[in-house]
């Protein structure tokens, strides 16, 4: 009897992460249901001060993200407008974001600032099937294991093709989270310094609030970002990273 009650109190007690869990996921989709709410009876402030906190949660669907984007855009906060679209194109992709991404472009600045720089088509392939390539890397090793250790004569080049599959694989993920560039958009106008201190020279660059700037480097408050040939220091404050 000691044995069947120190089981169930064993279940008792892993269940509470699990129904921590649960509950916290109920409360997130509780305050989504009530953003949408909102959204739906064009009560924007409310909506949208409900949706940046679960972003901030780091919770979000593309719907979400697409209703931030438009009520930014309504509030002309293009900046910020722009930055929600470019999260959608990252994480989730979208049909014609870079077009949509110009025209807050010219809205935001009279003088028709360069957007900055987006991604690639092979580098957003490569973060939109992440998982499904992940798979294919686990699904390649566990068959070389097993042609390697089957007693035939064929199995050997079997093996090795799905060895070279996985090399292939690993390869495109490790290059994809290790050498690719951080990015941002620049949230706020702000000088473009030559190094991490506001009394630093500052620059006169082309990069208006709104634009896709990559990060190069950290240090305390500062980031070293580049757009095309453009290159400077800037406050972490004014840009927002992707």
């Amino acid at each position: 009897m000691s044995n069947y009650f120190t089981f169930i109190f064993s279940l008792f007690l892993l269940s509470f992460p699990y129904t921590g869990k649960t509950a916290e996921i109920q409360a997130l989709d509780s305050l989504l249901l009530e953003a949408d709410t909102y959204f739906q009876y064009d009560r924007f402030e409310p909506a949208t001060e409900i949706y940046e906190d679960l972003y901030q949660q780091g919770y979000y669907q593309e719907e979400m993200l697409y209703r931030l984007a438009f009520m930014k855009e309504q509030a002309r906060d293009f900046p910020a407008s722009i930055y929600y679209l470019r999260k959608v194109q990252w994480e989730i992709g979208g049909e014609n974001l870079e077009e949509k991404i110009q025209q807050l472009m010219i809205s935001a600045s009279k003088e028709r600032l360069s957007a900055g720089e987006g991604w690639s088509n092979y580098r957003l392939f490569v973060q939109h099937h992440y998982t499904e390539i992940s798979l294919v890397l686990g699904i390649c090793l566990l068959l070389t294991l097993l042609f390697i250790f089957m007693p035939r004569n064929w199995t050997l080049g079997v093996a090795i093709f799905f060895a070279c599959m996985g090399l292939i694989c690993g390869g495109i993920l490790l290059e994809q989270r290790w050498t690719h560039d951080d990015k941002a958009v620049v949230s706020s106008t702000s000088r473009y310094y030559e190094s991490p201190s506001f009394a630093a020279k500052h620059y006169a660059l082309p990069i208006g609030p709104g634009a896709t700037v990559r990060i190069l480097e950290v240090q305390d408050i500062w980031a070293r970002v580049r757009m095309a040939q453009f290159e400077a220091w800037v406050p972490l404050f004014a840009i927002r990273q992707i």
